[in-house]
């Protein structure tokens, strides 16, 4: 069995310097990433506990079977001993072993110099403490502050009923914030990564959405904001500085950055409380809306 996880693992990382997976990034300088960091994860898993296995059991072949090795056999001797068989294939294993090592020790030093400053000094299982303080920058060099997003999350953890379709910015893949209410509550948002969404769906079902989703956010036409929102089922709408100050490029509309949410759009949402919308959250920079029900008669409530 040992042996089967060890060559596996050493078959793993032979066969992702031959073979690709001809995904969306092919004839690109990218095109191996996905194949290598996804099957290498796993390569890892099994030389991991391989190489650890066998260092252990060599040690028991060695010493606990066999008794001390006499040091006459290491500097030579007439007969052959075969624990020095077991010495010598013990050694690559051992530095095999500190190698797998080696991956956590330096990530996890790496990981750390990223650290912000309001991220935990103590060891935490709590993922989303850095919120509480965090603060990043967009390129007008305006604060995006996370504090409100925290109390946010809180508040819908413990207060939304069932798995309720959440709105919040669609910003793309791998940017500050992206999808940070529906990842940390688990709720279903109308559109999260957008990138990775049409990797594994359709994109002509994607890319409307994309386009929707910021479209709420922007128009200042009420009933387009209604429709939009009842088209895709909407109870909580999120509105915190990553919707009103990330800018999406280095672009300018009418001589001002070319913000995601832009005030105008924001502040139709407040043409809408009382009748469409409530206002169920509002601390630090962030605040909620939630969707007014509708009766059977199609009318709101």
């Amino acid at each position: 069995m040992l042996a089967i996880v060890g060559a596996s693992g050493a078959g793993l990382v032979l066969t992702v310097d031959l073979i690709l997976v001809a995904d969306h990034l092919y004839n690109s300088d990218w095109e191996r990433m996905n194949t290598i960091f996804k099957l290498y994860f796993q390569a890892w898993t099994l030389l991991g506990i391989a190489s650890a296995a066998a260092l252990l059991w060599l040690i028991h072949r060695t010493i606990y079977r066999f008794g001390p090795l006499p040091l006459n056999r290491l500097v030579g001797g007439d007969e052959p001993d075969r624990r020095l068989i077991y010495v010598g294939t013990a050694v690559p294993v051992a530095v095999l072993s500190v190698a797998l090592l080696a991956y956590p020790v330096f990530g996890t030093i790496d990981r750390f110099s990223q650290r912000m400053e309001s991220s935990p000094s103590f060891p935490s299982l709590q993922g989303n403490e850095w919120m509480t303080g965090g603060v990043l920058h967009n390129q007008e060099g305006e604060a995006i502050d996370f504090t409100g997003d925290r109390l946010a999350i809180d508040w819908l953890r413990e207060s939304a009923e069932g798995t309720p379709v959440i709105l919040e910015a669609s910003i793309g893949t791998y940017r500050g914030g992206g999808s940070r209410i529906s990842s940390a509550t688990g709720f279903p948002a109308v559109l999260g990564w957008d990138f990775h969404q049409s990797q594994q769906r359709p994109g002509e079902e994607v890319s409307p959405r994309l386009v929707e989703v910021r479209e709420i956010y922007s128009t200042t036409d009420l009933e387009r904001k209604r429709y939009l929102i009842r088209r895709h089922a909407i109870e909580y709408i999120i509105v915190g500085d990553v919707e009103r100050l990330t800018i999406l490029s280095d672009s300018m509309v009418d001589d001002a950055p070319d913000y995601y949410a832009p005030a105008e759009g924001i502040d139709a949402f407040e043409q809408l409380v009382g009748s469409e919308l409530e206002v169920v959250f509002d601390e630090e920079g962030t605040r909620i809306y939630r969707v007014l029900p509708f009766d059977q008669t199609g009318q709101q409530q």
